[in-house]
């Protein structure tokens, strides 16, 4: 009996010494703070969401942000602005899971200007032309 009580209030012992929990901890930890934005232009209760996420990697800030889009014909497709220390990129993935991500090349005067591999994007606040040769697909934002 007195062995067991031994043996359990050593096993107690073990088990929070092992369990100490250091301040220190790991500095490669992913810190995000996300933000949904639900108001269009006028102020209004939007029915789709832009959805943007702040990211702190070790010091270095990292922002992405979604904006859903629709085509002429109906089709969806979804771009995400990322900023980081490596540059601006646009990520666009449309329903039919076609993706393209493409590199940020200038800032026009009504906005910006991205290309990768002969596929260039250009963005207005409230739409974005995805060209591809003599190809230009035209996408506006979904309100």
């Amino acid at each position: 009996m007195k062995t067991k009580f031994v043996i359990a209030s050593l096993l107690v012992g073990f088990i929070s010494f092992s369990c100490d929990k250091k301040e220190s901890g790991n500095k490669s930890v992913i810190s995000t703070s996300t933000e949904t934005i639900m108001t269009d232009d006028n102020g209004k209760v939007d029915s789709i969401t832009t959805s943007s996420t702040q990211s702190n990697i070790n010091g270095e800030q990292a922002t992405e942000t979604s904006i859903p889009y629709k085509g002429l014909d109906g089709t969806r497709a979804t771009a995400t602005f990322s900023n980081d220390k490596k540059g601006k990129t646009i990520f666009i993935q449309s329903a039919n899971n076609q993706k393209y991500q493409l590199d940020f090349k200038a800032k026009t005067a009504d906005g910006e200007h991205y290309e990768r591999n002969g596929v260039s994007a250009y963005t207005t606040p409230d739409s974005l032309i995805i060209k591809q040769g003599d190809i230009e697909i035209p996408l506006v934002k979904v309100k």
